[in-house]
C-alpha cells in the first residue's frame, strides 16, 4: 500500500515538470531566429541586404548562387569606395551620400559579423554537438494574429538553404559564401516546421508541407510557385513581394507601425 501510495503521489509532480519543460521549450522557440528574424548590427543574424554597401547585385547574387547551387561568391570587403555606390538602407535616412569612411566602419561590422561570430558559431555548434548551424532563410513571411494584440507575430523564414561561409586567408577581408555540399553534393533546404506549427497553434489551420522531391528541385522558380501556394493558404491571401532586389529586414518596430492587415510578406 505505501508503494502504491508513494508512485500515485509522485505522479502530478512529474506531469508539472514535463509541463513546465514544454512551456520553456516553447518559449525559445517563439523566441529563436526560426519565428522572430529580427536582426542587429551585433548579434548572429545578418540582413543580406546590408551586402549592397560593397555592390548593389551582391545581395541578390548571392541569394541566386544559393538558391540555384551556383559557384561560390566572393565578398570583398578589404578596400570599399563610395564611388558610384548608391545608398544603402543604412545611410539612407540622415545622408543620401555615403562617405568614405562610413562605407569602411560598415565593411569592418560586416567582416566581423561573418568571419567571428557567425561563421566561428557554426563551426563551435558543429563541433560541439555535430549539427549545421548556419543557413540562408528566404523568402520573410509576416503574420500578426491580430492588430489589437502586436507581440502575436512571426517574422519567419519559409525555406532555410545550408551555406557555408569562409575567410580566404589568402586575401585580406574576403569571405567566400556557397551552398553546403556533402561529397561534392548540394544538401538539400528544408521547410520551416517551427512556422508551421505557429501558424497552426495561433491561425487554427495547417499549412501543407512540401515533399522531399519538392525540396530537392527546389530552384528559384519552385520558391516562387510554393510561396504563392502558401499565401493562399491564408484568408485572405496574403500578398506577396518577390521583387528584383532584396529588401532590408525591417525591425520590430517598423512591423508594430505598419501593422493594418491580418498579415504581409
Amino acid at each position: 500500500m505505501a508503494k502504491k501510495s508513494t508512485k500515485n503521489a509522485s505522479a502530478p509532480v512529474h506531469k508539472r515538470v514535463i509541463e513546465q519543460f514544454i512551456r520553456r521549450l516553447n518559449a525559445a522557440i517563439s523566441r529563436s531566429s526560426l519565428l522572430k528574424a529580427h536582426v542587429s548590427r551585433t548579434g548572429r543574424l545578418i540582413d543580406c541586404s546590408r551586402l549592397s554597401i560593397v555592390s548593389s547585385e551582391l545581395p541578390l547574387q548571392i541569394l541566386c548562387s544559393v538558391i540555384e547551387n551556383g559557384p561560390p561568391v566572393d565578398i570583398d570587403l578589404s578596400s570599399p569606395t563610395a564611388n558610384g555606390l548608391p545608398p544603402t538602407p543604412l545611410f539612407s535616412q540622415n545622408d543620401p551620400t555615403a562617405k568614405q569612411g562610413d562605407i569602411e566602419r560598415e565593411c569592418d561590422l560586416i567582416y566581423g559579423a561573418l568571419d567571428k561570430r557567425i561563421s566561428r558559431h557554426a563551426e563551435v555548434a558543429k563541433r560541439e554537438t555535430g549539427v549545421h548551424a548556419l543557413w540562408l532563410g528566404y523568402p520573410l513571411l509576416y503574420v500578426a494574429t491580430t492588430v489589437e494584440d502586436r507581440k502575436q507575430h512571426i517574422l519567419s523564414p519559409v525555406f532555410l538553404w545550408p551555406v557555408s561561409v569562409q575567410s580566404d586567408f589568402r586575401r585580406e577581408k574576403h569571405i567566400q559564401v556557397t551552398r553546403l555540399k556533402e561529397a561534392k553534393e548540394a544538401i538539400d533546404p528544408v521547410f520551416n516546421l517551427a512556422m508551421v506549427a505557429w501558424v497552426k497553434r495561433q491561425c487554427g489551420f495547417d499549412i501543407r508541407v512540401p515533399d522531399k522531391e519538392q525540396m530537392q528541385e527546389l530552384d528559384q522558380e519552385a520558391v516562387n510557385a510554393l510561396v504563392q501556394e502558401l499565401a493562399n493558404q491564408f484568408s485572405p491571401p496574403l500578398s506577396i513581394d518577390l521583387g528584383p532586389s532584396l529588401s532590408q529586414v525591417p525591425s520590430a518596430k517598423q512591423l508594430d507601425a505598419s501593422i493594418v492587415d491580418f498579415c504581409t510578406f
